[in-house]
């Protein structure tokens, strides 16, 4: 799993309930709390032949931007190598008529993740756990940039 945060996990304790072997992709390696494998994105080249499935879950950063080569990801679809399921696209939106909506062996399926009844009750979570950190004075939780949240806090809760 390249990207292996809150999300990751989330999606590898899913998938070991279906007795799958998970190791995760992040900036650096280490051993996660859940005893999962994490190697450090510049060992992921000589890691992806040893996978089956890659599912690829992180932020889209100056880091991450081109993770997939479209090109390479489509030539790879034509030599019916791999299969894909995306969410994202690059280009995104995709334009009509782009070769990975007739590629072979891939699905393209809305970028909607957070349109479920349980992700509903998560933001209201996320709301009540960034308002107590804003009224305790601490960072909140997944601040983009916590010096210019400071500097304009005055009924700014989030600054993204």
């Amino acid at each position: 799993m390249a990207g292996y945060g809150s999300i990751g996990e989330a999606i590898g304790a899913r998938l070991r309930a279906s007795e799958v072997q998970v190791d995760g992709v992040a900036r650096s390696a280490r051993t996660a709390p859940d005893g999962t494998v994490v190697h450090a994105v510049e060992d992921l080249p000589s890691a992806l032949p040893e996978f089956d499935i890659v599912i690829v879950v992180a932020p889209h950063t100056d880091e991450t931007d081109k993770l997939v080569d479209t090109e390479v990801l489509l030539a790879e679809l034509e030599s019916t190598r791999l299969f894909a399921a995306l969410d994202v696209t690059d280009p995104e939106p995709l334009p009509t008529g782009h070769p990975l909506w007739s590629a072979p062996q891939c699905i393209i399926v809305p970028h909607v993740a957070g349109g479920e009844p349980v992700a509903s009750r998560r933001f209201v979570a996320l709301v009540r756990a960034q308002i107590d950190a804003f009224r305790s004075g601490i960072d909140p939780l997944n601040a983009v940039n916590s010096e210019a949240l400071q500097a304009d806090s005055k009924g700014c809760l989030l600054r993204i």
